[in-house]
């Protein structure tokens, strides 16, 4: 099944990345593809979304955002997705003609992975007619809803970025604790009924502090998660 939303498709890459056993297991290393070779598009959903394999699946991309935006404050380069700043959520028009209106619909993408998300429920409609004052006009509103929607989902994708390293950075402070836990007792098994010198003790009793105050770290970075999860990343 193709993946759908941009957060879906973030959580395939990641579940892709858990489970390779080879080489690396970073997320961007499992970027979803068409393999199939044909155009795709989910239709439209209850929620007015469709979902295409790319932007000129469904209709003819006339560009980003920036092609009709131009001379305004607008953010050409998109919205980053991570902490990571290497991928950004991008969008801009899709026109889809047909023999009484044209349809401009706003779509977004990004460049991380393949696939477009078409908001056909937000599209403009003009009608067979009109000038192209109106065209314009309309391609220029369909523009500045691209822009809106690729900085919510980017945000959404963000937060749920944040949230998924929060819950990486617990589990690996756990598994932390666990071997600070077993080197512990493994040192106290060694030295239980020794008779060392006393710099040998000052030594060992070092090592145990360093092992305590690691461990106190650990716990200090498990209650800053749950607390926030933002604290995981460094935006």
């Amino acid at each position: 099944m193709k993946p759908t939303t941009t957060r879906a498709r973030l959580r395939l890459y990641r579940e892709r990345a858990a489970a390779n056993k080879y080489g690396r297991n970073d997320w961007r290393t499992h970027k979803y593809g068409n393999t199939y070779n044909y155009a795709w598009h989910s239709g439209i959903r209850e929620d007015g979304l469709i979902l295409t394999d790319d932007t000129n699946t469904l209709g003819e991309y006339l560009g980003d955002w920036g092609e009709f935006l131009r001379g305004r404050c607008w953010d050409a380069t998109g919205f980053f997705i991570d902490d990571y700043c290497s991928e950004t959520i991008r969008g801009g028009v899709v026109r889809l003609r047909s023999a009484r209106f044209t349809l401009y619909i706003p779509c977004t993408y990004c460049t991380g992975w393949d696939g477009a998300t078409l908001y056909f429920a937000m599209a403009e409609r003009v009608d067979r007619g009109a000038t192209e004052d109106e065209h314009e006009e309309a391609r220029n509103e369909a523009a500045r809803t691209a822009y809106n929607r690729a900085e919510h989902e980017a945000d959404v994708a963000r937060e749920d970025n944040a949230k998924q390293r929060a819950v990486e950075d617990i589990e690996q402070e756990r598994e932390e604790i666990h071997e600070i836990n077993k080197n512990v007792r493994a040192l106290l098994a060694e030295i239980r009924g020794q008779e060392f010198t006393a710099n040998v003790c000052a030594a060992l009793r070092h090592r145990q502090h360093e092992y305590l105050a690691d461990r106190r770290r650990c716990f200090k970075t498990i209650a800053e998660r749950r607390e926030n999860f933002w604290s995981a990343v460094s935006y």
